[in-house]
């Protein structure tokens, strides 16, 4: 048992030796020996990943809390801990552990609240030797831009005069040949924000992208850049809904999108039919206003009331009309998080489907509004955040286990925020056009709505007739728990706009297209303790643009922050980082 002891101390001491950014001095290497012993005798056979590992892998895996048992999961899963966990570990009864060995393992999760940060400095410069002159940095400016190479004559003569294209000719019109490419150029880049682009294609309704655009969210973001007075906070607020202007020279006879899998047809070969019988067949009078196409050249409002519809259907097995009153291009609270186009694309349910609150959320939304505009993937709570959310009595499986807390006690009251959305179909008359004959299309589009301003629909459960209310839970960018009520969706959307993550998240992003450089934020939080220096710099980096943009709330100051950091002039993107001896 000593050779063992010995060895294990050994191999901590030679793992702990290159950590100059943590305070090693009052870690007692003799408990984690013990600890670590007793999960070598009695939990390292199922549980392999385990094995070999350092005091920092259950931290950052969040096993273990510091100086706390009672809130670690690997204390608290373990039968007599009395913690108030599972204690179901290890199953085995021949394999349970001992009062003593329990007390080694408690013991070595106290000492760790020892366990510091140091106050090292971080030493960053830069190459000389490796920074672009100034025509290359004015090239590589242009190229990011405008998405074309640098003119031989240009009146551009350093990157700063770039800055004054992110701007409207006039209006919300780019007509300038320059200011079209830097327009064309942050569109495509706001769309490629989001990686939710299929609408809802079950039965093959691919007509719902004739009259909801997928790049609704980024013509948002995109006139926020170019106008004067843009406030990115103001882009989570209200109803408002944006579509693209664009000049259309060559008039196409096809729809956007091939309709039924098969046969391109022309667009004449198509209606906009309503209702669920084939023989009485009922047009959409007036036609629906659909997407704009051609070359793009702005931004406007969307306008209301062009697009509404009083009837919708489930799917062929169930016929039922359900009358309703929507306008298909309201929005539903909360800026781009509520726009049509965004809940459509982020519902996650077959169609009808009404809300309970428990089986059926909008979790599907709730986790892109994480991803999309904060960076991060689930889990964003520790799991000791959760264990008070677990409930044994529960009807539902994931409510009984902590593991399935730690992701539903974020996504599941965000969800309350849009708990009255819904979709359903303009028709539900059988398509013909598979048989390869001339009759005629019948267009199938899936239709947002709103359940509480059409509470006359049928079997609606209470939950989804409740105000949008709930809750935005998670830890930030610092490691703090963030729990904040709100009673609707324009209140989620300031809360969410008061914290650090949605500029830290815009920073990485602008930062990744001009440097490059790939941040993962959920790595770089969860190691927040342990940073590398390299780590560190980014982290410090991000935080210095985000703090930055929360300030100002102008995307214009953040591009401009990029460009003039030396990071951007180096030929690389690299700076050169180390903790100060």
């Amino acid at each position: 048992m000593k050779r063992l002891q010995v060895l294990l101390l050994l191999a901590i001491l030679s793992s702990c030796s290159s950590r100059d950014e943590i305070d090693l001095s009052k870690v007692d290497d003799r408990e984690f020996a013990e600890f670590l012993m007793v999960m070598d005798s009695k939990c390292i056979e199922c549980h392999k990943d385990y094995g070999n590992t350092d005091y920092k892998y259950w931290i950052k895996e969040g096993l273990v809390v510091h100086g706390d048992p009672n809130k670690s999961p690997i204390y608290r899963s373990i039968r007599g801990s009395k913690s108030g966990g599972i204690q179901s570990m290890p199953p085995l009864k021949s394999a349970q552990i001992t009062e003593e060995e329990l007390s080694k393992i408690k013991s070595w999760i106290l000492k760790l609240d020892k366990i510091q940060k140091t106050d090292k400095k971080l030493i960053v410069s830069f190459d000389p030797s490796n920074k672009l002159t100034s025509g290359e940095l004015l090239e590589r400016c242009y190229k990011q831009f405008t998405l074309t190479p640098l003119p031989i004559s240009s009146e551009i003569k350093k990157c700063e005069d770039l800055l004054k294209y992110l701007s409207y000719d006039q209006g919300s019109l780019v007509t300038t040949d320059i200011r079209k490419k830097v327009f064309k150029t942050f569109q495509l880049f706001h769309s490629n924000w989001a990686n939710e682009y299929n609408f809802y294609t079950k039965t093959e309704n691919w007509a719902t992208f004739e009259l909801l655009d997928t790049a609704q969210n980024a013509y948002a973001f995109t006139h926020n850049l170019f106008s004067s007075n843009g406030r990115i906070k103001d882009l989570f607020q209200g109803e408002l809904n944006y579509i693209s202007k664009r000049i259309n020279k060559l008039k196409s006879n096809f729809l956007l999108v091939k309709q039924d899998g098969r046969l391109y047809r022309p667009e004449d070969r198509y209606k906009w039919v309503l209702g669920n019988n084939d023989e009485k067949i009922r047009y959409w009078s007036p036609s629906p206003s659909k997407v704009a196409r051609g070359e793009l050249t702005g931004v406007a409002i969307q306008q209301r009331n062009i697009n509404k519809i009083y009837e919708v259907y489930k799917d062929i097995h169930e016929r039922e009309k359900h009358n309703i009153n929507t306008d298909i291009n309201a929005g539903f609270g909360a800026g781009v998080l509520g726009s049509p186009s965004y809940l459509t694309l982020t519902f996650g349910h077959d169609n009808m489907r009404m809300m309970d609150g428990g089986r059926h959320t909008m979790r599907t939304w709730s986790k892109n509004v994480f991803k999309d505009f904060m960076c991060r993937s689930l889990p964003v709570l520790e799991l000791h955040d959760t264990y008070k959310y677990v409930n044994k009595k529960s009807k539902l499986s994931f409510q009984q286990n902590n593991t399935c807390m730690n992701c539903h006690a974020t996504i599941d009251p965000l969800s309350g925020a849009m708990r009255n959305f819904s979709i359903g179909f303009n028709n539900i008359i059988a398509n013909k056009v598979d048989l390869k004959s001339n009759d005629m299309g019948h267009l199938q589009v899936s239709i947002p709505f709103d359940i509480q301003r059409n509470s006359h629909l049928e079997k609606i459960p209470s939950y989804a007739l409740k105000k949008r209310s709930g809750t935005l839970r998670y830890r930030n960018y610092r490691g703090e728990l963030i729990e904040r009520g709100f009673s609707n969706p324009d209140e989620l959307g300031q809360e969410m706009m008061k914290q650090i993550d949605p500029y830290i998240c815009f920073s990485k992003r602008y930062l990744e297209y001009f440097t490059g450089v790939k941040i993962d934020l959920d790595t770089l939080i969860k190691n927040r303790n342990f940073h590398t220096a390299q780590e560190r710099f980014y982290y410090e980096l991000l935080l210095e643009l985000g703090l930055d943009l929360q300030k100002s709330q102008n995307l214009k100051d953040l591009v401009k922050n990029i460009i003039s950091h030396p990071i951007y002039s180096q030929r690389d993107f690299k700076a050169r980082v180390k903790y100060e001896d």
